[in-house]
């Protein structure tokens, strides 16, 4: 099939960059899948970015240890972070807010080329929020930042690496709602009339139209819809959090069965969608979200 090639800068968004090849900011979610299939982490984009880095440290208490290195030496300075911390919380639990805070930070950002930095900052000015009664305490976080940085680089293995690796997380295509890489060259098929999604799925059963979406409706239940999607592989975030464990087995998946969790909505399924037995597979598909009709 033919391409075309669109040169992006910071203020290229999917609907626009739509608009200019297919005539119709509608057609962002085709956009979006070539981009998908394209990305250069293409092997790493179906983790979540918390679980890459969570893969490279090893454990989250790795993360944690530095954030209280920090703090306890900057505590120790009897300046205005030691007053937040004996009126508000203390050394360890802000360490572990922080550390929450930063992999939820890794997570939701939707832009690209976030720097490591960025990311530090906006995990401790969000658990500042959190936990700070009294907005007068003047804590210098970019001081902070710039310790936290210090001790990221000292790590063992991969301490040089780090902020290469956090940027190769912060560059999934999967978490960026309306945003496209700036400064490249996006190819593009000539047509948008694309049957399947990034994932193979027809784009008739895995996916809602924008209008359908924003009226709250969370799955197509035209036909048989919930039953060809799922047998085609309908895909999520992987269920377990190492990345090497999810490269190891990429097909992956969960039987549906009684003895899960969500017993209730499981035997609706199991009843309800009409699929064998053994073709009842399913890689993370999100039932919260589907609408048995019931």
């Amino acid at each position: 099939m033919a391409r075309n090639n669109f040169l992006t800068d910071k203020f290229t968004t999917l609907g626009g960059l739509a608009a200019v090849a297919y005539g119709s900011s509608l057609s962002f979610g085709t956009v979006a899948d070539q981009i998908k299939r394209r990305s250069i982490t293409k092997s790493l984009d179906s983790q979540l970015p918390s679980n890459v880095l969570l893969d490279f440290l090893g454990t989250e208490t790795v993360l944690i240890e530095i954030f209280e290195s920090v703090f306890q030496r900057e505590y120790d300075k009897s300046g205005p972070f030691t007053d937040f911390i004996d009126i508000h919380s203390s050394v360890k639990d802000f360490s572990y807010l922080c550390s929450k805070e930063f992999f939820k930070v890794l997570n939701r950002e939707s832009t690209y080329n976030v720097s490591t930095s960025q990311n530090i900052r906006d995990s401790i000015q969000n658990s500042l929020s959190v936990e700070r009664k009294n907005n007068e305490l003047e804590i210098d976080v970019e001081a902070l930042v710039d310790l936290i940085i210090v001790e990221l680089r000292g790590l063992d293995s991969i301490g040089q690496d780090i902020e290469k690796i956090i940027a190769l997380t912060s560059n999934n295509p999967n978490t960026k709602i309306s945003s496209v890489v700036p400064d490249t060259t996006v190819s593009l098929n000539a047509s948008a009339d694309i049957e399947k999604d990034h994932n193979g799925v027809e784009r008739n059963y895995g996916t809602v139209r924008p209008r359908d979406y924003f009226a709250g409706l969370g799955y197509r239940k035209e036909g048989d819809s919930i039953k060809k999607a799922v047998m085609q592989g309908y895909v999520g975030y992987p269920l377990f959090s190492l990345l090497g464990e999810s490269l190891l087995n990429p097909d992956s998946y969960d039987n549906l069965s009684s003895t899960d969790t969500n017993v209730s909505v499981l035997s609706e399924l199991d009843t309800n969608s009409g699929i064998p037995a053994d073709e009842r597979k399913i890689y993370n598909l999100n039932l919260a979200r589907i609408d048995l009709g019931n």
